[in-house]
């Protein structure tokens, strides 16, 4: 399978490491989770760099703050092939 270009609002499987995992003393990540791609920024220079990719983790837990946090919608879950519980795409400290 072509691993496909990185676009805003593609969801991937990704190591999401979370701050507090950092501070708990955790050298890496818990799990693998679903992400959502929230931006991409492309090299300017003709210099052929990569383009830098920002992930946004979702998760079964809700946000203690609710305003860094969007609830998915049961039928865009469905879609993106997630199970059925409740989840969040959470802004990352």
């Amino acid at each position: 399978m072509a691993i496909p270009t990185p676009e805003p609002g593609l969801v991937i499987s990704y190591s999401f490491f979370w701050g507090d995992e950092a501070a708990e003393g955790h050298a890496e990540d818990r799990k693998t989770r679903p992400c959502a791609i929230v931006l991409v920024l492309v090299p300017m220079d003709d210099a052929g760099g990569a383009p830098r990719v920002y992930v946004a983790p979702i998760s079964h837990t809700a946000a203690r703050d609710p305003g860094v946090a969007v609830e998915i919608p049961l039928a865009v879950k469905r879609h993106l092939g997630l199970d059925h519980e409740r989840s969040w795409v959470v802004l990352p400290a």
